[in-house]
């Protein structure tokens, strides 16, 4: 066997109980930059668009994204002339409720108050998407809240808890297209 035949055996035969570890390194790699490639960011910027002004929103809390995801929330829902207070929601509101309360929503003298915690983009989408649809129930006459007394679809109520809420449970199965055509609106596609 020639030398040069013989060098080439050699680092064949040395690269071969390489082969594994530099295989494994090429799939780690090509992963890594799978997950760098198609992650998301849910603080990302929404694309820019123009609001139609058709509400009036007033946003005093942080992150002063929220009255953008409503308006269009808001549009969606075909909502015009409305007024929106978006306000923090208290530890003492929290309190009061069972589970882990996001927001909270009132209607009075045909204005909304809606009370918030901080939330990512993401949270922000469903869970006023979420309070949109309580805010449609309002504006129907479905959901009746007065006096302290709960109305929902001519029924007086019990506030009972959050899971047997109609309101709440009809709200949830109702928010799913309104996610998807607000997210559609903000993020385009990604």
């Amino acid at each position: 066997m020639n030398p040069s035949m013989r060098g080439f055996l050699l680092v064949f035969m040395s690269m071969k109980k390489k082969l594994p570890i530099i295989i494994i390194g090429l799939v780690v790699i090509v992963f890594v930059v799978y997950l760098i490639v198609t992650y998301k960011d849910p603080n990302r910027p929404f694309k820019t668009i123009k609001l139609s002004g058709d509400n009036f929103i007033e946003n005093s809390v942080y992150p002063p994204y929220y009255d953008t995801v409503l308006s269009v929330a808001m549009n969606e829902m075909g909502m015009v002339g409305k007024r929106v207070f978006i306000r923090e929601l208290s530890d003492g509101a929290k309190a009061q409720f069972d589970g882990e309360l996001k927001a909270h929503l009132r209607y009075h003298n045909s204005m909304f108050y809606l009370f918030i915690v901080n939330l990512n983009r993401t949270e922000a989408i469903e869970v006023l998407s979420h309070e949109v649809i309580h805010m449609d129930q309002y504006l129907k006459r479905d959901f009746i809240f007065e006096n302290n007394e709960i109305i929902w679809m001519g029924k007086v109520m019990e506030l009972g808890s959050y899971e047997s809420r109609p309101w709440e449970r009809n709200a949830y199965v109702r928010q799913g297209v309104l996610i998807d055509k607000v997210n559609e609106t903000l993020r385009g596609d990604e």
